[in-house]
């Protein structure tokens, strides 16, 4: 199938996939999905959103009445599972050939996709792609988060080099492992060894292609 037949198909190549729960913020689900919309992308997109248990008002309102650029579809879980679970359940309503994780209070770069998205059409023995971040603390402050020294091989089994909101998976690849599992805190992390385990590669990108939010529960999920 040519490149112009994928861009032009009615069936989303891409796959955005992001989770709220009853601690989301309007406010950050508005930035976090204009950004997607404003992407530099002429492949076909879908957001798949799932609603892992109650959320607030104002954001059942915001989904109701937002007109999305995009295709959009809202997976409803009655009580919360836990981000891996409810991964695990938007991965399977995902129609693209690549899954793009995002979480509802980052912003990514209008550069993201056509960074990411070429480096995996050229190796089908990628996994996954992540990059670099820019940090944004609780007063607004922007911060480049440097790469580690040491290469990422030598760093997985020691921590989690990865920056999960970053990722674009090929959806085919993680299914053949199991898909993402309920791991508190390391649904991720785990991911990524399952991967590896499996003999398939990952590369990281130096340059940041998402603004992150972090709070004092961002360090935990860099595991020793």
């Amino acid at each position: 199938m040519s490149k112009k037949n994928l861009i032009s198909s009615r069936k989303p190549y891409i796959s955005w996939l992001g989770s709220i729960y009853f601690q989301s913020r309007k406010i950050d689900l508005i930035e976090s999905i204009r950004s997607i919309e404003l992407q530099e992308c002429n492949y076909q997109q879908e957001i798949v959103l799932v609603k892992d248990g109650l959320i607030t008002k104002d954001i059942e309102i915001f989904l109701k009445n937002y007109t999305f650029k995009i295709s959009f579809k809202l997976i409803n879980i009655v009580k919360n599972t836990g981000l891996g679970n409810a991964l695990k359940i938007g991965s399977q309503n995902c129609e693209g050939k690549y899954i793009v994780r995002f979480d509802t209070d980052d912003i990514s770069l209008p550069n993201r996709l056509s960074t990411q998205i070429p480096l995996l059409e050229n190796n089908s023995e990628l996994a996954f792609i992540s990059s670099a971040v820019y940090e944004k603390d609780s007063s607004d402050k922007i911060y480049y988060k440097l790469p580690y020294k040491n290469s990422s091989e030598n760093l997985i089994y020691k921590l989690n080099p990865v920056n999960h909101p970053t990722v674009v998976l090929n959806k085919e690849i993680l299914f053949s492992v199991g898909n993402y599992q309920s791991v508190y805190y390391f649904e991720d992390y785990y991911l990524w060894l399952k991967f590896i385990k499996n003999g398939y590669k990952y590369k990281l990108i130096n340059d940041p292609l998402v603004v992150m939010k972090v709070d004092e529960s961002y360090t935990k999920r860099w595991g020793l």
